[in-house]
Formats: structure tokens, sequence, C-alpha cells
């Protein structure tokens, strides 16, 4: 069962008070916190898995942790946007933004990226994808 939108966004800001310290406050127009993660519900344990290496790295480990602004799909990616990253946590930002491109965004499954119907970007498993074999791309190596 897919969660409803309102259900993905709950999930989504107790997950960001949970590493509350990761996270820059940020306010909309009207004063309320933004959302700061935004994206489908499927790469929610991939987001959870890199703030606790982010949190284990910044405890343990005594890296500088980031301040992270936003979590978000763009271009059928995640793409986690933060300031003063240390070296450590922009490698492990771009692995998890690689890893991405192979789940699903909508369940986790074993996906591929595919330009849909109206032409945009997204990272879907074949169920998820209408039941068609999407076109298996491989991330470029540069």
């Amino acid at each position: 069962m897919t969660a409803t939108p309102a259900d993905q966004f709950e999930r989504y800001r107790l997950l960001v008070a949970e590493f509350d310290e990761l996270f820059m406050p940020e306010r909309d127009a009207a004063g309320e916190t933004a959302r700061r993660i935004d994206c489908g519900e499927g790469w929610y344990v991939l987001i959870r898995a890199f703030l606790e290496c982010v949190r284990h790295l910044a405890t343990v480990d005594q890296v500088r942790p980031p301040r992270i602004l936003r979590i978000k799909e763009k271009l059928g990616t995640l793409r986690i946007q933060c300031l003063d990253a240390a070296p450590e946590i922009r490698s492990m930002i771009r692995i998890t933004e690689a890893i991405s491109e192979q789940v699903c965004e909508v369940c986790g499954a074993l996906a591929a990226s595919r330009i849909g119907c109206s032409e945009s970007l997204s990272v879907r498993c074949i169920e998820h994808f209408g039941g068609i074999v999407p076109d298996i791309r491989l991330p470029s190596s540069g």
C-alpha cells in the first residue's frame, strides 16, 4: 500500500525532527517550517541510512556535520543540498544520490531511470511504471 501524500509528509517531518541537529532551520513565507525532505516514499530507507551514517561520522569519528538545507527529487535522482560538508560527507552524498538512481522512488524496489510520457525523468520499478519493463540506463562514469 502506498502512503498518502499527508502520511508521507508526516513520516519525513518526523525524520527531520529525529535528525534535527543535521538540518538548517528553514521557514516559508508564512513563518512555518518548510518541507525539507520532498521526494517519494521509496527513498525513505535510503535517506534514513544516509542520516544515520552522517550522525555516526559526526559523533564517533568527529567529522564536522553538514547543515542540510533540503533533500529532494530532481531529474529522477535524489538530491541532497547542504552547507559545510566535509569531504567524507560529500562522498556519502554522491554515493547516496547514485544509489537513488536504482531505487524506485515510490516503493523502494530495484528500479531504473526512465523518461516518462511527460518527458520527465523518474525512477520506477516495473510495477510502478505500469508493468512496462523500463530501459536500463547505466550511471555515467563522470
